[in-house]
């Protein structure tokens, strides 16, 4: 039903109006959530899973776009000027066409850039971090990569490790030579919200290349 449709019904029935208000959904503890587990953000995405008017269009939702698909359209203009300089190559026709494949689903806000087309600014900031990807390790990254993602309080801030991505770095170390890249996201949050200093995490890394040189 629509939000004019379950407004129409709550004018005739008060009781109605709760129909009306956000349902807030957490996925962890007060002192344990991410930026993303703000209560609103996780109803969005319920509500897309549940209903299929709002997955056709949940690139748009408000409380999804706080969190996902905010990237400007100037944002997406500088991403756009990286990519040309990097992997040109990433922007001829064919290729292009399929990164856009990415809009196809939940009908996110689009606009056209000179070089790149309609697109959303949004997978332009995905294409660019394939650019650097590739412009770092080629055209092989390797077969086995791991990508420890940061937590900052949320999801994997679980368990007896306030963020365990250290700890992850150190226990991986023993197959180190199984594998290609490990990659670490949300680099910039740690030091923040009792997340170990970056200088910790690099330690982490250092420990990890030495275990595999001796």
């Amino acid at each position: 039903m629509s939000i004019l449709g379950k407004t129409k019904k709550a004018i005739k029935d008060p009781s109605r109006l709760l129909y009306l208000l956000p349902y807030n959904e957490f996925s962890g503890s007060l002192e344990n959530r991410s930026e993303s587990d703000n209560g609103n953000y996780l109803s969005a995405v319920r509500g897309a899973l549940e209903n299929y008017s709002k997955f056709s269009n949940f690139k748009r939702h408000p409380f999804y776009r706080a969190i996902l698909e905010h990237v400007s359209k100037d944002q997406g203009e500088r991403y756009l000027e990286i990519v040309k300089k990097q992997s040109p190559q990433f922007l001829d026709d064919a290729t292009l066409t399929g990164l856009r494949k990415n809009d196809d689903i939940g009908n996110p806000i689009k606009h056209t850039y000179p070089s790149g087309g309609e697109i959303s600014p949004t997978t332009l900031r995905y294409i660019k971090v394939a650019s650097d990807i590739h412009n770092l390790f080629g055209d092989n990254l390797g077969d086995h990569v791991v990508e420890i993602g940061c937590g900052y309080s949320g999801i994997t801030g679980r368990g007896q490790s306030d963020e365990p991505a250290c700890d992850a770095i150190n226990a991986l170390s023993k197959y180190r030579d199984k594998l290609s890249a490990i990659i670490v996201d949300a680099f910039r949050e740690f030091g923040h919200r009792g997340v170990p200093k970056k200088s910790e995490l690099v330690g982490a890394c250092e420990y990890f290349l030495e275990t595999t040189s001796n």
